[in-house]
């Protein structure tokens, strides 16, 4: 989250601090009491403005939230893509993936976790969050075709499988059930498990 929100409350802002702070005061709710909590008149009183200078910027609680999804996430798969392209194996590139996490139990992944929970996610934000989950399986699935040499649709439907699975991963981080480092060292050996018999399922059928 950007530094927007240590601003003075009520300070004189630009029109572009002014809606950071927006989105960060939206955020740090997120966080502490869950998406569905936000409301244009608790992020305003946060904010220290009056909730009609919050509608300037946003047209309801659900437009906020979708910009501080997307802001979140354009940011994190930039950290994520990163990672992948330094990575020098498969294995180190699922790892990499989980990197822009952040350390365990960080204010960002529990934002993001929030997010995808919110039960108020009809609409644009739960069409934002489909559209992101296609781009997600599409790129799990280019990384697992070049590894595996698996035809488009098994690739993307191993992916899209993998990708749901970072759920229960997710879960447990935020539950406390394990550290970060152990829990991915679980979810990495099943998924090679799962995608190195795959690959010898398909080739045993296929010569």
């Amino acid at each position: 989250m950007s530094s927007a929100v240590g601003a003075v409350t009520g300070a004189r802002l630009t029109a572009a601090q002014r809606k950071q702070q927006f989105l960060d005061v939206a955020a740090q709710i997120v966080v502490e009491q869950g998406a569905d909590t936000v409301t244009m008149e608790a992020v305003a009183a946060r904010a220290g403005v009056s909730k009609a200078l919050s509608y300037r910027y946003f047209s309801n609680a659900g437009a906020l939230l979708l910009e501080l999804f997307e802001r979140e996430v354009v940011d994190l798969d930039r950290q994520i893509r990163a990672a992948v392209e330094a990575a020098d194996s498969f294995e180190t590139k699922i790892r990499a993936t989980f990197q822009g996490w952040g350390t365990e139990m960080s204010d960002r992944g529990r934002l993001l976790g929030r997010l995808w929970q919110v039960s108020v996610s009809a609409g644009p934000l739960l069409e934002a969050r489909r559209r992101r989950d296609r781009e997600v399986y599409e790129f799990w699935g280019q990384m697992i075709q070049d590894e595996y040499n698996l035809p488009t649709p098994v690739a993307q439907t191993a992916a899209a499988i993998l990708v749901q699975g970072t759920a229960g991963l997710l879960a447990s981080l935020f539950s406390g059930r394990g550290g970060q480092d152990e829990l991915i060292d679980i979810y990495v050996c099943m998924a090679l498990g799962a995608l190195d018999k795959l690959a010898s399922e398909r080739a045993s059928t296929t010569s």
